[in-house]
């Protein structure tokens, strides 16, 4: 049978018309009820059906109206049989109508809640942080962010990542327990997408904190990719972008840098974790520090002005505080420098960097503190000249630690790689030129508790797990813990002292496996996650870290108690700080060892009184 061309127009243009959205579909239905409302109406008049002759154009509408929508608003009895059925018809056309709008108003109701289940409504927030991206990194940025917040109420943090909303909102409330006054808001969309990112309004946020997922080829291209569709934003006021993230790749830094320019702070993942690494190996409990310094649980860096010491050399503000460790200068032309000569001069404009558990300490004072001068020491212990090292697994952060390595150790000191895996591709590092590293590499299985034997002997001054990061992260710890239940048991027997260094993925792991409190754990991505909420929080810290992690400036060193103070005699810190400055180097905290355990003392107060044994030792922030 042909088709009418005239019905194929006509539903050609009606589905035009739905198309365009509910907006349209409403109109239409209006458009049908006073279209039927007239026509009834005019049918009634033309064939004289009217059932009162008192009943004007307008009442007639009106009773037809309400027939429509409600048949028992009219008389059966009224009016004669053609007013019945045109009355009829008028419901009919009103039954229609009513269950189209229902139907309308139900689906856009459900459709509301699945746009408010899938993340997609805006945020209408302002001072906020932004996380983009979704990995292992981004609860225990959570967790330090909501200690940051603690004493400032109604802030928020804001979450951007490609992953289903409630999905993210289960595994949020499963991991952090306590909100405090933070709080949480998850978006589903992809950071990269700009027409995503206008949800969560990174042009009214205070900071933006990218983590790329912990799988998957090219993260840093997807790092760069999320700052150009931030930087494409325009912020609504006139401050920069405070955006802050981590490269994996040191090739790809210089890219991110030109783009980012002083809106973006970035990080060096492999290379500060590898360099803690390496500092660690040769300085055991060094690790702590770290983790003591970036957590917002331990104590923390401010920069508080320099007015008031304007005109005094770096050396006599030491001492200024009682609750806070002074230990480096924000000058006036805006570089930071860490432990600065002690006879510079405090200019005006300049700030003074403290560390202090909270910002409530950071108070200058006026006491002065007992110092005993008979106290100093002015002896140097030898420090031994042989070290021997031992690498179990391999990753590429492998190269960054035999480099930081080299840049530290005595002539010829051996370093021995134990991995499963193929080193092929790696061979040139060990063939490479190395100025004091004797590397070699023996192919076998790390875990294996014969290998192990084999290779853990006395000689060793220590021994650094690396992950295996080509396999997931809880088979890569699974893995790691496997190797130290071998290597304490050994260690045990051989009853000498190594250190064990262990790359950890996963902070829970390193809760299971830090049991005996003998060695120390470097957990990749916690470390770095600490280090960008910190300078989320505050961007100049970005500065004071990357003087801390340069092996050409100052950094953190572990030196014996016995080269500062006489041990066995009760003391201040404030003495051991006085006896650091004299050597051109600042006392921040001690590690004191007790007995198979170690603990680490940061930012001391200053008229403390502590008896050292001659195993303790001084954390100082020194060139060397």
């Amino acid at each position: 049978m042909a088709k009418n061309p005239l019905i194929e127009r006509w539903r050609f243009w009606l589905d035009c018309q739905l198309s365009k959205g509910t907006s349209v579909l409403l109109l239409l239905l209006l458009a049908t009820v006073i279209t039927s409302l007239v026509i009834v109406t005019i049918a009634i008049i033309v064939v004289g059906a009217v059932p009162n002759n008192d009943m004007t154009v307008i009442d007639t509408m009106w009773t037809v109206f309400a027939y429509m929508y409600d048949p028992t608003s009219v008389s059966y009895k009224e009016g004669v049989w053609a007013y019945r059925v045109l009355l009829l018809i008028a419901s009919l056309v009103g039954v229609v109508v009513l269950s189209t709008l229902i139907g309308i108003i139900t689906t856009s109701f459900d459709s509301l809640i699945e746009k408010l289940r899938k993340g997609k409504s805006p945020v209408i927030l302002t001072g906020h942080t932004i996380l983009l991206g979704w990995s292992d990194q981004i609860f225990i940025l959570l967790n330090e962010l909501i200690i940051a917040n603690e004493y400032h109420p109604d802030n928020a943090v804001v979450i951007l990542a490609d992953k289903d909303k409630v999905e993210m909102e289960d595994e949020i409330r499963a991991r952090i327990s306590n909100r405090n006054s933070t709080r949480i808001i998850c978006r589903s969309g992809s950071p990269i997408d700009r027409t995503d990112l206008e949800i969560v309004r990174p042009q009214a946020s205070r900071s933006i904190i990218i983590t790329p997922s912990d799988t998957g080829e090219n993260l840093d291209s997807m790092v760069i990719k999320c700052m150009l569709a931030i930087l494409k934003t325009p912020r609504t006021d006139d401050q920069l972008y405070n955006i802050v993230t981590s490269i994996k790749e040191e090739r790809n830094r210089s890219a991110a840098n030109i783009l980012g320019g002083s809106q973006a702070h970035l990080v060096p993942a492999d290379q500060i974790v590898a360099q803690i690494i390496a500092q660690t190996c040769r300085q055991p409990g060094l690790s702590q520090v770290y983790s003591e310094m970036l957590d917002f649980e331990g104590e923390e860096l401010y920069f508080v002005d320099g007015q008031d010491f304007v005109g005094r050399i770096f050396g006599d503000i030491l001492l200024s505080f009682s609750s806070s460790t002074v230990i480096g200068l924000k000058r006036a032309a805006g570089d930071v420098v860490l432990n600065p000569p002690m006879d510079e001069v405090v200019t005006d404009g300049s700030s003074i960097i403290v560390m202090s558990h909270d910002e409530k300490s950071t108070v200058t004072t006026t006491h002065e503190f007992n110092i005993d001068f008979a106290a100093i020491s002015t002896s140097r212990s030898v420090q031994s000249s042989e070290e021997n090292f031992l690498i179990l697994g391999w990753n590429k952060i492998g190269e960054l630690i035999l480099r930081e390595l080299d840049q530290y150790v005595m002539k010829r000191t051996v370093v021995t790689i134990v991995s499963g895996a193929e080193l092929t591709e790696d061979l040139h590092v060990f063939q490479s030129g190395f100025s004091n590293l004797n590397v070699s590499v023996l192919i076998a299985d790390h875990t294996d508790r014969v290998v192990l034997g084999g290779v853990s002997n006395s000689d060793r001054s220590s021994i650094v797990i690396l992950a295996d990061k080509q396999v997931s992260m809880q088979e890569a710890d699974a893995k790691t813990l496997m190797t130290l239940i071998h290597l304490r048991d050994i260690k045990s027997k051989l009853n000498h002292k190594i250190n064990i260094v262990t790359e950890m993925l996963d902070d829970r792991n390193r809760e299971l496996a830090d049991l005996s409190g003998d060695s120390d754990f470097i957990v990749s991505n916690k470390i770095i996650a600490l280090m960008l909420t910190q300078i989320s929080e505050n961007r100049d810290l970005y500065d004071v870290y990357s003087e801390l992690f340069d092996a050409k400036g100052n950094e953190l060193y572990l030196k014996p108690i016995i080269d500062y103070v006489v041990p066995a005699r009760p003391l201040t810190f404030a003495t051991v700080i006085k006896s650091a400055a004299a050597r051109g180097q600042i006392a921040i905290g001690y590690k004191k060892d007790t007995g198979a355990e170690s603990a680490v003392f940061l930012n001391i107060d200053k008229g403390e009184t502590i008896v050292f044994s001659e195993t303790d030792q001084v954390i100082v922030i020194s060139e060397e």
